[in-house]
């Protein structure tokens, strides 16, 4: 999704839709104009940045240039996100999770807790008579330099209930 000519993810999937390409005055202007309040020249080549293929849906990007894009078609969904992780992630927080809740049936919600001093086989041997005992609740260990987080995520077609599992989880 970036300006430069090896970038050829709009086109894929713009061939993969069967769309054209169109160009988003608007949305250059905004792109002009993050430029200049940064007192940065405008490149010529972030004018690409403002031409998406006609099908996609625009998720804009708060912390960057390049728009994410969203394709649907019937209950199918394709995300397209840009590869830098600050990008990515702004995007993903303010659209796309909650695009996939509204689309969903299911509720879905994770709590992290983090430990540190005990290693990953120990917390489990501790907390192993407890997994599985609540229907729709998984528990994932995940180690890592700092100690072990505790990844307790629940499902449930009630939101009320969602959070009733976790609170008794934690």
């Amino acid at each position: 999704l970036g300006p430069t000519h090896d970038d050829v993810t709009k086109k894929a999937v713009s061939d993969f839709f069967g769309c054209e390409m169109r160009f988003y005055p608007e949305l250059f202007e905004e792109l002009e104009e993050k430029f200049t309040r940064r007192s940065i020249p405008f490149p010529e080549s972030n004018r690409d940045q403002a031409t998406y293929p006609e099908k996609a849906r625009l998720l804009s990007n708060p912390v960057g240039t390049a728009q994410g894009m969203l394709f649907q078609e019937g209950d199918k969904r394709v995300i397209v996100m840009p590869g830098v992780p600050a990008e990515m992630k702004a995007i993903m927080e303010e659209h796309v999770i909650p695009e996939l809740k509204r689309a969903s049936e299911q509720f879905i919600e994770s709590v992290t807790l983090r430990t540190t001093g005990v290693p990953e086989s120990a917390l489990y041997d501790l907390l192993q008579d407890w997994l599985g005992q609540v229907e729709n609740v998984s528990i994932a260990f995940l180690p890592g330099w700092e100690g072990v987080d505790i990844r307790i995520t629940a499902t449930s077609d009630s939101e009320t209930r969602l959070r009733e599992l976790l609170e008794a989880r934690k």
